[in-house]
C-alpha cells in the first residue's frame, strides 16, 4: 500500500457533491484514454475515510469514493478553466464539476478497509481537449444539464442526511428508525452513482448496459425520476416503445414538471404512430418549460409533415402549415439549429411546384411554376389549378403520406383542378409516373 503520509490525504469526510461506488467509473462518450495524446492529463489523489460505529464497509466505501471523486473533479475543473477553452465558456467551476462527473474516467489504484477506515488511491485520466468539447456540448443541452444537476443535488441531499443521522446515531438518542434512515440515505447515494453509470452508458449507445444500471438505481431509490426517464430513452432507442412510455409516465408521476420526460414521451408516441398523443406530450413539455427549443421543433415538424393528410380540408391543411411555421420559428428564436435546417430545406427550398401543361389543339407544352397554396388559370381555358402541397420524395406508408428525403427522387404535387360545371379533381400528380395525369379535351396536366 502507498505511504499514507503522502499529500492529499483527508482524515475527516465532508458531505458534498456527487457519489461514485464502482471501483472503476465508466468513461463518457467522446473520451479516448487508451492511446496517450498531447492533451491527455492524469490526476492522482489519496483519501482516507474514518468510519463511525454505525458505518459498514459498504457505507464507508460509498462515502470515500464520493469524496475522492470530488477531489479529482475539482482539480480537473481548475485545470480546464486555466488551461483550455473552457475559460471562455462563462461557466462556474461548480458547473464544470457537474458536467464532467458523467464524462470522465476514474480508476481506483489502491483500496483498503481495516474495519475502522477506508483508504483509496485513485487516478482520473482525461483528454482535456475532448473534455472541453463535451462540456461545451452539454452546457448547450439545457435539459441534459438539468438532469446532471439533479443527480448532484440528490447526492448532496443524501450525503447531508448521512451526516445529520451520523451525528444523531452517535448519541444516546439513536434508535432503529434512525438506523434505517441512515441505510436509506446510503442507498440513495448508491442510486445516484448508478444513475451516472447509466447516463454514461446511454451516451455511449450501450443501451442494455444503461438499462441494467438504471434498474439497480430505481431498485435502490424508487423515487429517482431521472433514472426512469433515462431508462425510458434506452428502451426507446432499442425499439421497445411500450416500456419507454411506461418509464416516461413514471418519471412524470414523480416529477410533474419534468419537461424532458414529456418531450421524450412525445417522441415515443410518434414512434408508435400516435400523433395526437405526441402533440399533447410536446405541448405539455412546453408548458413545463416554455423555453424548451427542441419541443417547439418537434411540434413544428409534426404539423408540417402531417398537413398532407388526404382527409383534411384545404383550410385545415393551411392551418397546420401555419402552426408548423410558428413552432419552428419559435424553436429557431430559442436557438434550435435543427429547426433552422428544417426550415431551410423543407420550407425555403420547396416553395413551389412546376407543372407541365400540354395544349392538345396546337400541341404546345409549357411549364408553369405555381407557388404552394397559390392558384393559376390555364390560358385559353376555363381550367384552374391550385397547388396544395409538394413533396420532393413522395412516400406513402402505414402512417400516412410523407417525404422519404429532401432530394427530388420522386417529386409529387397535391393539386385541386377545377372547371365550371364539373366536380373538382383533387389528387397527387407525379413527375415519374403518368398514372395520375389530368386530361380534358383541350389540355393535359
Amino acid at each position: 500500500m502507498a505511504n499514507r503520509n503522502n499529500t492529499n490525504i483527508y482524515k475527516i469526510a465532508t458531505f458534498r457533491y456527487g457519489l461514485f461506488i464502482l471501483v472503476t467509473i465508466i468513461s463518457g462518450l467522446w473520451l479516448k484514454t487508451d492511446i496517450a495524446s498531447a492533451s491527455e492529463k492524469v490526476f492522482i489523489k489519496e483519501y482516507t475515510y474514518q468510519a463511525s460505529d454505525i458505518d459498514s464497509k459498504v457505507s464507508s466505501r460509498v462515502i470515500a469514493l464520493e469524496q475522492i471523486k470530488r477531489l479529482l473533479l475539482e482539480e480537473l475543473g481548475t485545470y480546464l478553466i486555466s488551461e483550455t477553452e473552457v475559460k471562455n465558456f462563462n461557466i462556474s467551476k461548480d458547473q464544470i464539476t457537474i458536467l464532467t462527473a458523467g464524462i470522465v474516467k476514474t480508476t481506483i489504484l489502491e483500496d483498503n478497509w481495516d474495519g475502522k477506515s477506508y483508504y483509496l488511491k485513485a487516478k482520473l485520466t482525461a483528454d482535456s481537449d475532448q473534455v472541453a468539447k463535451t462540456v461545451d456540448a452539454l452546457r448547450h443541452d439545457k435539459e441534459r444539464s438539468k438532469e446532471l444537476s439533479e443527480a448532484k443535488k440528490t447526492a448532496e441531499e443524501a450525503l447531508n442526511e448521512i451526516g445529520r443521522l451520523k451525528n444523531m446515531l452517535g448519541s444516546a438518542q439513536s434508535n432503529s428508525i434512525q438506523q434505517m434512515a441512515y441505510k436509506k440515505a446510503v442507498n440513495e447515494l448508491s442510486a445516484s452513482e448508478l444513475f451516472y453509470q447509466g447516463f454514461t452508458q446511454l451516451r455511449s449507445n450501450n443501451y442494455k448496459e444503461a438499462i441494467s444500471a438504471f434498474n439497480k438505481a430505481v431498485d435502490l431509490n424508487p423515487n429517482n425520476a431521472e433514472a426512469y426517464s433515462n431508462r425510458g430513452l434506452a428502451y426507446n432507442n432499442l425499439g421497445n416503445y411500450e416500456m419507454a412510455i411506461r418509464d416516461y409516465e413514471r418519471a412524470i408521476f414523480l416529477k410533474p414538471k419534468y419537461a424532458q420526460a414529456y418531450y421524450l414521451l412525445g417522441i415515443a408516441h410518434k414512434n408508435t404512430g400516435d400523433i395526437k398523443q405526441a402533440i399533447q406530450s410536446y405541448e405539455q413539455s412546453i408548458d413545463a418549460d416554455p423555453l424548451f427549443a427542441e419541443a417547439y421543433y418537434k411540434l413544428g415538424v409534426i404539423y408540417m409533415q402531417f398537413n398532407i393528410n388526404e382527409k383534411l380540408s384545404d383550410m385545415q391543411m393551411q392551418s397546420n402549415i401555419n402552426k408548423g411555421i410558428q413552432y419552428l420559428n419559435m424553436a429557431i428564436k430559442l436557438g434550435s439549429t435543427q429547426a433552422k435546417e428544417y426550415m431551410t430545406k423543407y420550407e425555403a427550398k420547396w416553395t413551389a411546384a412546376k407543372l407541365e401543361i400540354t395544349h392538345k389543339e396546337n400541341k404546345t407544352t409549357k411549364i408553369y411554376t405555381i407557388r404552394i397554396g397559390s392558384e393559376i388559370a390555364v390560358p385559353n381555358t376555363k381550367v384552374k389549378i391550385k397547388v396544395l402541397a409538394f413533396l420532393p420524395d413522395f412516400l406513402m406508408g402505414d402512417k400516412g403520406i410523407t417525404t422519404a428525403s429532401n432530394k427530388p427522387n420522386n417529386p409529387a404535387a397535391q393539386v385541386v383542378i377545377s372547371e365550371p360545371g364539373k366536380k373538382d379533381w383533387k389528387a397527387w400528380i407525379y413527375s415519374t409516373e403518368s398514372v395520375n395525369d389530368f386530361e380534358t379535351p383541350r389540355v393535359r396536366i
